[in-house]
């Protein structure tokens, strides 16, 4: 973090922390050349040094500065300096949209004022080929005039562009606040326009009411994550009219219309939303017969997360999930975050998925795995220690549908190469044959915590007498590494599969069944890892064929 008064690529000097975002600080700065102040949001160095992720946010900052309109929060500057992106935006002293809706619903009349602005932003923002994918309360900032301003397109959720499509989505993994997400979001499509309007809806109603337009749950547990999202695919708002009785019957047609399941039901543009609120229209019925819907999401890669090991494969897994990697017997376990936002796994399905129906995945945990310890001995003081952004999505949400499962020989073979030198006693082609046969399989929809257990929360599991202390023997057992205070924050190692069921049962989740881990380790194609197929090289604890240590 940066302190007052430090000057940022010889121009911005930074007053004040103003806030906090999904990959760092967001400071309030001084411009020295123009005198003006402006809002600078920041990479921070551990992700900047990840090049994939670094040309996303550069690739989505090129994108929002050709942005120029009244309504949309304007991106002026890009640099980087000591290791750190930073850019540079428009400061907005006048709070956002949801510190308002803390002190009630809005009137009519500024409601719409404030929607029509917005579909203003929006309408431009799709001709330029850009779909926001997180309009939400929080999103929406004003200035000293009291104006709207749409933001954060592309920043807080660094995003995939999609060169092959017309429209781009500023979020790749299709990251998204669950309660303004429309039901073809919650399926994985980022690339039509309509579900920003639909996002606009729930963000109208939410004005017009001063609640939600669904009796979402209030909770953050993976299940509740399911709940909302059936809620949203299937139950209809409650009559906004039954809520606020001085919504004019215009209005609430308006808002009826945007929050249509079906896209094609919708509004076809942000202009004729526009149009509707300008003009006072009335939403008409729904058509009998349902319509075309709206089109599948792309079938090209998006950037899977990059917090996933390869030989010790310290991922996540949760509802809560046991990590497990290739026969591992004590392994880290992950851990349960509070989630407002969660990240949607992206579809990469070799075969078409059945419609999507959100139900909570059967709770058979995976079998406790062979007794195979696959760790590299490397001393704990190698082990680097960053400081983690608390608002980087906790909670994966993965669709419904089909995915590839397991192995060809060969692939396992090449694996076994990578893996194997230095381990032949027990790291042999055999120890993979769990692999075989390379088949299509399936599960329902589950959410899946991002991060591992750490030490810090499965000691309080142990201080209440439920789970027992990680063992202490073994080929590398890290002795002092559990409880000492300086390794608190990092993944707790060498739980029992046992034992990490009692602190996932302890903690109102469960382990996840050998597909559920599979599917959101692998992805839906089949890769070896999650960012593909590649060796682990620096993404992991890994010691590549030949060296003397990982």
């Amino acid at each position: 973090m940066l302190h007052q008064g430090v000057i940022l690529n010889d121009q911005y000097r930074i007053k004040a922390v103003i806030g906090r975002g999904g990959f760092g600080y967001v400071y309030r700065a001084r411009d020295l050349l123009t005198a003006n102040t402006v809002a600078i949001k920041e990479l921070l160095s551990y992700l900047a040094d990840q090049p994939q992720i670094a040309q996303r946010f550069i690739l989505e900052a090129r994108a929002t500065m050709n942005l120029t309109h009244p309504a949309i929060v304007h991106t002026y500057h890009i640099f980087q300096q000591d290791n750190t992106l930073y850019l540079v935006m428009e400061y907005l002293p006048g709070g956002s949209l949801a510190d308002r809706l803390k002190r009630g619903p809005l009137p009519p009349d500024e409601a719409v004022r404030i929607a029509i602005a917005l579909c203003d932003a929006l309408e431009y923002a799709h001709r330029h080929g850009v779909i926001h994918c997180d309009l939400k309360p929080a999103n929406i900032l004003f200035d000293a005039q009291g104006l709207p301003h749409l933001a954060d397109f592309g920043i807080a959720h660094v995003s995939e562009t999609l060169r092959s499509q017309r429209f781009r989505t500023v979020t790749g993994s299709v990251l998204g606040t669950v309660r303004y997400m429309s039901p073809e979001q919650l399926k994985g499509v980022r690339n039509d326009p309509r579900l920003d309007l639909y996002a606009l809806g729930a963000v109208l109603y939410e004005m017009l009411a001063g609640r939600p337009y669904l009796d979402f749950e209030a909770e953050t547990t993976p299940d509740a994550l399911i709940r909302n999202a059936q809620r949203i695919q299937q139950e209809p708002p409650r009559p906004l009219r039954s809520v606020n009785p001085a919504v004019p019957p215009w209005l609430a047609g308006v808002v009826d219309r945007a929050l249509r399941k079906n896209a094609a039901e919708r509004f076809s543009s942000a202009r004729a939303m526009r149009q509707a609120l300008r003009r006072r229209e009335t939403a008409p019925p729904p058509p009998k017969t349902r319509q075309t819907p709206a089109p599948p999401p792309p079938t090209s890669p998006s950037l899977w997360p990059l917090w996933l090991g390869a030989l010790a494969i310290l991922a996540i897994v949760g509802v809560i999930v046991l990590i497990w990697a290739l026969g591992r017997s004590s392994q880290p376990i992950a851990r349960t975050v509070p989630a407002a936002t969660v990240t949607l796994a992206p579809t990469l399905t070799p075969t078409a998925p059945p419609p999507a129906t959100l139900t909570p995945a059967p709770p058979t945990p995976t079998s406790p795995p062979s007794p195979n310890p696959m760790l590299t001995n490397t001393p704990d003081d190698a082990i680097e220690i960053f400081e983690e952004p608390e608002s980087v999505s906790p909670v994966v949400f993965v669709p419904e549908g089909a995915f590839i499962r397991g192995s060809t020989r060969a692939e396992i073979e090449t694996v076994a190469q990578q893996l194997c030198a230095g381990y032949e006693a027990w790291c042999t082609v055999s120890a993979f044959e769990d692999e075989l046969p390379q088949r299509t399989s399936s599960t329902a929809a589950f959410a899946i915590d991002r991060y591992e257990v750490t030490n810090a929360e499965y000691a309080r599991c142990v201080d209440a007498g439920v789970c027992s202390p990680p063992q202490q023997s073994g080929p590398n057992p890290r002795h002092g590494y559990f409880g000492n205070p300086i390794y608190a924050d990092l993944p707790v190692v060498y739980v029992t599969w046992d034992d990490a069921q009692t602190y996932c049962r302890w903690q109102g989740g469960r382990l996840p069944t050998a597909d559920e881990w599979e599917k959101a380790a692998r992805g839906t194609d089949g890769r070896w890892w999650p960012w593909g197929n590649d060796a682990p090289l620096d993404r992991a604890n890994y010691r590549p064929p030949g060296a003397a240590a990982a």
